[in-house]
């Protein structure tokens, strides 16, 4: 009995020693939490050293560790499929403006007018929508269009279609037929074979409707349509008129392109491209080292002109740290980098950009490193900065009503199945012309074995013979 109440005495004791030590030791400085923030976006779209600045950046505003994730996605079907699946991570996607209008429609992403009234205030920050930093004919642009769409997404970079060409072959006289060039109006022998065209049913439909209104094409029900109301119309019997335009085209065309054909006209493959500013000005950038002139031509009948924006879906694990990045993009030095990098057209408000002395002194390292050729060009860095930001196919008018937005297809399934008709168009009959051709051959072939084996037969028995 006593060894048991000693035995109790001294767990007690223990016990006291071990909690009297936890409570009255000095208390070690807490770990800094480390949060996550999931960003997914199309490939080559973020100067991606701006990754680990803002996370630096985080730590100084939240006192907590972040550590970015960046993924990438390669259309924005794949994106918005990911989305929808209601159990995703990610805090941050770059969508086009219809996906936008998708993604709105069904619920899917936050308005970030109310995410910055809870997280903007206590951490400094200002909607950069509604603070005059992006620029405001956007988004008079896309609420014009699709309503309150200011209050869902934060305008990234923007841009037209038009036309990529290697200037070596193609001329002024060329894109004088503008749109047709697709269509090689001009019956031109050396573009023959020498077209690419976007892999996209939004960007081909576009083109081709826009071909048909300017050669006097269209219906007569629809001649008085404007281009955004033209590029939008997807009624049965204008696309069928499309349909049969697009397939029209195959026998002059090189084929379908994802992302290779500003290769093929810096390379000489391909001499033309339907293609986006911001691939075209980057081309024609990454050309010129090379001793390549590309250019870039939108015809006067007008375009497409496309956005893509910041959003933050419904089921995002850090809104608050989603909020944060938008605003850090949208600095003007971080929209410099940003377009010096990827070769696209940031949203920011140019004169927000030119008043910033961060982004003055990044063009003028910029400009710093060219070449004598290049700095006798310009004839000075205040000329230089001049003209990248007048650069009408960097900037173009967003106020132009030739300048149409594509929205969410009203028939998507209709539309798809006419795309991939039309790719299939022509595919068939030369299948059937190889089959041919190798079933011939095979006969032949054929023929010609047993001709040589009856002769060498022949010739075996006259041996045996003599």
């Amino acid at each position: 009995m006593k060894r048991t109440v000693k035995a109790f005495v001294c767990l007690i004791l223990a016990v006291f020693t071990v909690v009297s030590a936890v409570c009255f030791a000095p208390t070690a400085p807490a770990l800094a939490a480390t949060e996550t923030l999931v960003v997914y976006n199309c490939a080559d779209y973020l100067d991606l050293t701006l990754i680990e600045e803002f996370e630096n950046y985080y730590k100084e505003v939240t006192g907590n560790n972040l550590k970015l994730v960046y993924s990438t996605y390669d259309t924005n079907e794949t994106m918005y499929t990911e989305v929808s699946k209601g159990d995703s991570s990610i805090d941050i996607i770059v969508p086009s403006e219809y996906a936008i209008q998708k993604l709105r429609d069904n619920n899917l992403i936050y308005k970030v007018s109310e995410l910055w009234e809870t997280y903007g205030t206590p951490l400094g920050l200002e909607n950069p929508n509604r603070n005059g930093l992006v620029n405001s004919e956007i988004i008079d642009k896309i609420d014009g269009i699709f309503g309150d769409m200011s209050d869902y997404t934060v305008p990234y970079m923007w841009g037209t279609l038009g036309i990529m060409y290697n200037a070596e072959y193609v001329t002024e006289e060329d894109l004088s037929a503008g749109w047709g060039i697709f269509w090689n109006v001009k019956d031109n022998p050396k573009l023959h074979h020498k077209i690419l065209v976007k892999d996209s049913i939004r960007d081909t439909y576009a083109m081709a409707v826009l071909y048909l209104k300017e050669y006097d094409l269209l219906p007569d029900e629809y001649k008085g349509y404007t281009n955004q109301e033209l590029i939008n119309c997807t009624d049965e019997s204008f696309r069928k008129i499309v349909e049969q335009t697009l397939k029209d085209q195959r026998d002059v065309i090189k084929g379908y392109e994802v992302d290779f054909g500003k290769d093929d006209l810096i390379n000489g493959i391909a001499y033309v491209d339907l293609a986006w500013s911001g691939d075209a000005m980057y081309a024609i950038e990454e050309a010129a080292v090379d001793g390549v002139e590309l250019g870039y031509y939108v015809p006067e009948i007008g375009s497409n002109i496309w956005f893509d924006g910041m959003c933050i879906p419904k089921t995002s694990k850090n809104p608050r740290a989603a909020v944060m990045f938008i605003e850090y993009m949208c600095r003007p030095i971080s929209a410099v980098r940003n377009m010096y990098e990827i070769g696209y057209t940031s949203a920011v408000e140019v004169d927000k950009i030119l008043a910033d002395e961060e982004a003055m002194a990044f063009m003028a390292e910029c400009y710093d490193e060219f070449s004598d050729e290049d700095k006798a060009y310009y004839g000075g860095v205040e000329a230089y900065i001049e003209e990248y930001f007048s650069d009408e196919t960097r900037y173009p008018d967003a106020t132009d009503p030739n300048l149409g937005v594509m929205q969410t297809f009203k028939d998507n399934d209709a539309m798809i199945s006419m795309w991939e008709r039309v790719k299939a168009h022509g595919i068939f009959s030369w299948k059937l012309v190889v089959f041919f051709a190798i079933m011939v051959a095979a006969v032949f072939a054929t023929w010609g074995v047993s001709v040589l084996v009856r002769e060498l037969r022949g010739r075996k028995r006259l041996l045996v013979k003599r």
